[in-house]
């Protein structure tokens, strides 16, 4: 009987704390105060996967070959089609980065050095992947660094992969210019260099990363606003359960559970986390507002 007595006042203490969590749950949304419209994925991991499965289509021979139906396509699109020149310097970069010697090989091409730099201390030319793109006048360098990734799988011995499709005019072409010196690939290459006004491709890098950039501060600016809400929403839920006399170690179980189930990528050590770093910013001592979370 005692045991019964036991498990009804428990029971009913927990159904009493339910009704308080959705009692000031329901005042705070009233409010605008709560974690309503939060967008979560903020707190979820990024993940920047380039598009590796981007057509194999914009690429070419040289102008005197027939253009598979994929290029017909990418043509009528608009698309830049590579030229052997292109690929040339391409393949030279890739065999540089392969054999970890950076751009040693792009070097040789005659007229590149107006598109990259030479390192102070070590006196190695170094060019960026937009840098080279201007270079050989490709209209992306987007293009460049999946026709890079290619022609390193080749020269290394992986071949095609799942992330990685090689169009027969990119097996061709490695099969034509690894049989070729260095120098000759670079004299093809060389056919391909523009004036050193061309900046479309690294003007394009700029902008991409000041828009990153600009991301990156307004995402870090909304985390602010987000972990504000969840301080302050669970302030006033441990605010509450503290008046009306509950436990500290049952009300701080329940809201970790309440909130990571309703919100998931709000797990117990983050939501813990944000109101420590809330209460700690007014100078409030975390240990005598909440439990840290048992995770077994």
């Amino acid at each position: 009987m005692k045991q019964y007595i036991k498990l009804y006042e428990q029971y009913e203490e927990d159904s009493i704390m339910e009704k308080v969590y959705e009692s000031v749950m329901e005042r705070l949304i009233l409010e605008g105060k709560t974690l309503d419209f939060i967008n979560f994925k903020l707190y979820e991991d990024d993940n920047f996967e380039d598009d590796e499965n981007e057509e194999d289509d914009n690429w070419e021979d040289d102008e005197n070959e027939e253009l598979s139906s994929g290029e017909k396509r990418a043509e009528s699109r608009g698309l830049q089609l590579m030229t052997k020149p292109q690929m040339a310097a391409i393949y030279l970069l890739a065999k540089g980065k392969s054999e970890d010697v950076g751009a040693d090989y792009v070097k040789m091409i005659d007229g590149v050095n107006a598109f990259g730099y030479t390192d102070e201390h070590d006196g190695s030319f170094n060019i960026t992947i937009p840098g080279l793109a201007d270079a050989i006048g490709m209209d992306s360098d987007r293009t460049l660094s999946y026709t890079l990734k290619k022609f390193m799988n080749l020269i290394d011995g992986i071949g095609e992969t799942i992330s990685q499709s090689l169009s027969i005019k990119i097996v061709s072409a490695y099969e034509a210019l690894s049989q070729m010196n260095d120098v000759a690939v670079a004299n093809i290459a060389s056919r391909a260099i523009q004036d050193a006004s061309y900046t479309k491709n690294r003007d394009a890098a700029d902008s991409r990363k000041q828009v990153a950039s600009d991301k990156a501060a307004a995402k870090r600016q909304e985390k602010k606003k987000l972990d504000e809400k969840i301080g302050l929403s669970v302030n006033e839920l441990v605010k509450t359960f503290k008046k009306l006399g509950f436990d500290q170690e049952k009300y701080s179980r329940m809201i970790y559970a309440k909130l990571s189930k309703e919100y998931p990528a709000l797990d117990k050590n983050r939501i813990y986390d944000i109101y420590f770093r809330w209460l700690t910013r007014r100078g409030m001592e975390p240990r005598i507002h909440i439990d840290r979370p048992i995770v077994a």
